[in-house]
């Protein structure tokens, strides 16, 4: 036996689930030196030594490296015979091993060369592709814990089994913030009360063993009170920050059945993200639909999934090992501050992260199931430029995910594989864009599209201007990074067109500074200050106070299906003729629905015509089904909507956020429906377990 050739058979780390990185550099090398031997090579094709294909199968060269991973190498092919290597005669032990591959190569080659090209290369009828495995440990002790939770409370108990009845203590624990010590009395009741054989444990303690055996750990990483760094991996054991010297830990300690232990003065909360991409494969209900986005019926240039989409696609083209592994996993990242306690409560910034698996068909993806908390950035101030300081341990287990996957089960197909992930891109409104990209999105510069070739520009009276993922190996590759949020850019967009139609004090962009620059770079007499009155002309684009009260007055008389809006007539101010309180979702309804209706009969047409292309821009970009014809022609019309704007608005009316529909068609044709990238459905996530945070 070769020596050097040890690492063929040590294809997992210490029995564990991690593969060995030094076989991944052997089978790279193997694979190379069997593409050097043409005589042993079909095409672009090699033999697949692993243990199922056994060197009868001609693969591709990246479903070699995928079938070697997965499965490992065929028992002791320890000389590549089959792959070109000469037979060592002077090995007995060698020679015996490699007599059943020896018999094969000798003459038989060319014949079979010939045979398998007119068959196909993945034609063998003893390779037993479906044939059944048993899981991996950690899942079948995961299956063996919910077989015995699923028993029932206790002997003739129908209604709740172990598990039930712990997993309902435990919602109501936190949806009425119960105290430990309330749930140990309440637990002791219980048990109390229901039979002697019952199976409900005594306390909180018990239970929180209890659940974690389900294998979804939660780590508290201590961190810097200031944002500087986390004391994780090799800072573990410092005792204060590197960068501003406070210390990690307060000056009391706090009891505990193992003794006095440190309080530290921040904490974060790292939830690990491959046991819940685990579960996916783990569970009948979702394990088949992880492969819909590559088994679906796919039409050219239609588009409703981000796999229909060219991002998607040309990941494929320049990662093709990962593609070839349909149940690998493309993620989404989305963040965005909250205040926990409300405007009106104590002011305190968190920044939950939410990972989201691409995977899933249209009617599961972006569902609430199926987004993952994975860390709680902690306050109580924004944490602004060292957002990348706690992403640290989620960017690592991504570059585990990509570089070295993780031995999955997969209960539809009844067999394990080597599952990788990998991040397509980020979801975030425009000031968390910056702190995610590293882009700064304030000043003349803002638009991360157009960066310096930007031709904004400051104005004289008003004054206004019209990283951190790149450790992933794959990153500088995709085509969208970080996207474009269209809810909140939407919901600018009809704010600053609303309440400047409706002249809102303090909120409209047409004021006396906005009208000295329409005199300085517009020329246009008609709205310039007449000297005789000192005072400055209504614009053709602003109502007057009864054609306001008209607006308002038609607002509060809506009506809507159950759910489809919320009551806009409670966010009608009728004293100033404003509307007030609007969500996101209450905007984009107005935006694509009321707007040509409300300003019809009270507006110029241009100025109606212009607004109403606008809406409908926005109809047209936000459908759930898209076609690539349709994208490139409101990338095209955009630029002449707001060209007309900006022949009726004032200068000061476009800032960043008019500027930013520019790049929406673009990203809508090479990142697919904008239902897969913008903020509703994370924001609807964070609002709902907001109760439960804190």
């Amino acid at each position: 036996m070769r020596t050097d050739r040890e690492w063929m058979y040590n294809r997992l780390v210490d029995g564990r689930r991690y593969i060995n990185p030094e076989f991944l550099v052997g089978v790279e090398t193997f694979v190379e030196y069997a593409c050097h031997q043409p005589a042993f090579m079909d095409c672009d094709k090699i033999r697949c030594p692993c243990c199922k294909c056994q060197n009868r199968r001609y693969l591709l060269t990246d479903e070699v490296k995928l079938h070697l991973t997965r499965d490992g190498f065929v028992k002791d092919y320890y000389q590549w015979v089959c792959h070109g290597e000469p037979l060592d005669i002077s090995n007995p032990m060698q020679t015996q091993c490699n007599s059943s591959f020896t018999e094969e190569v000798e003459g038989s080659n060319l014949y079979r060369n010939m045979v398998m090209g007119a068959i196909g290369s993945n034609f063998d009828p003893n390779y037993g592709e479906n044939e059944e495995e048993t899981p991996d440990p950690k899942t079948q002790r995961l299956y063996a814990m919910l077989q015995a939770a699923d028993e029932p409370l206790w002997a003739g108990c129908s209604k709740h089994s172990q598990l039930s009845a712990m997993t309902r203590l435990l919602n109501i624990k936190s949806e009425f913030h119960m105290s430990e010590k309330c749930y140990d009395a309440v637990s002791q009741l219980m048990n109390e009360a229901l039979p002697t054989d019952n199976k409900l444990v005594g306390s909180f303690y018990e239970t929180k063993k209890f659940a974690a055996k389900l294998g979804l750990p939660c780590e508290k990483i201590h961190c810097c009170i200031n944002g500087c760094m986390i004391y994780w991996n090799s800072d573990i054991d410092r005792r204060s920050c590197k960068f501003c010297d406070h210390p990690r830990y307060k000056n009391r300690q706090r009891a505990s059945p193992r003794g006095k232990i440190d309080i530290p003065y921040q904490k974060m909360y790292y939830f690990p993200l491959t046991p819940r991409l685990q579960r996916l494969y783990a569970s009948e209900v979702t394990a088949k639909y992880m492969r819909w986005h590559d088994e679906h019926n796919k039409k050219d240039s239609v588009m409703c999934h981000p796999s229909d989409a060219e991002a998607w696609k040309h990941f494929d083209r320049t990662s093709p090992s990962f593609a070839l592994e349909a149940r690998n996993v493309r993620l989404g990242l989305c963040t965005d501050g909250f205040q926990p306690f409300g405007q009106s409560g104590k002011q305190y910034s968190c920044w939950p992260i939410i990972v989201t698996p691409y995977n899933l068909p249209p009617w599961m993806c972006m569902k609430e199931a199926y987004m993952f908390l994975t860390i709680i950035v902690p306050g109580p101030r924004n944490s602004k430029q060292k957002l990348d300081v706690y992403l640290q341990p989620l960017i690592t287990e991504l570059k585990d995910l990509w570089e070295v996957g993780v031995l999955t089960y997969d209960v539809s197909k009844r067999h394990n594989f080597l599952m990788r992930a990998a991040l397509m891109w980020t979801i975030s409104d425009f000031p968390a864009y910056a702190m995610l990209s590293g882009w700064s999105t304030i000043g003349k510069k803002a638009c991360p599209y157009c960066m310096d070739k930007s031709k904004a520009f400051s104005l004289l009276n008003g004054g206004k201007v019209s990283c951190i993922f790149w450790d992933l190996p794959y990153w500088s590759t995709n085509l969208v990074r970080h996207n474009l949020d269209v809810m909140h850019i939407e919901k600018n967009v009809f704010e600053n067109v609303f309440d400047t139609v409706m002249d809102v004090e303090g909120k409209t962009k047409d004021n006396a500074k906005s009208r000295e620059d329409i005199k300085i770079y517009c020329k246009r007499k008609e709205l310039e200050k007449n000297d005789s009155t000192g005072k400055y002309p209504k614009a053709c684009y602003s109502l007057s106070t009864q054609e306001k009260k008209v607006v308002c007055d038609w607002v509060t008389k809506l009506k809507f299906l159950d759910g489809y809006v919320s009551n806009m007539a409670k966010c009608v101010d009728m004293r100033k003729y404003k509307l007030f309180g609007m969500k996101s979702h209450d905007c984009h309804v107005f935006m694509q629905r009321l707007i040509p209706i409300a300003f019809r009969e009270l507006l110029p047409m241009s100025v109606w015509k212009a607004l109403t292309e606008l809406s409908l821009f926005f109809k047209d970009l936000t459908c759930t089904v898209i076609k690539e014809e349709d994208m490139i022609r409101l990338q095209e019309n955009i630029p002449m909507i707001l060209c007309k704007l900006e022949r009726i608005f004032p200068p000061s009316f476009f800032d960043s956020m008019e500027h930013l529909p520019i790049h929406l068609p673009y990203e809508a044709r090479v990142g697919g429906p904008v239902q897969y990238r913008w903020m509703f459905p994370f924001e609807r996530y964070v609002k709902v377990n907001n109760y439960h945070f804190y």
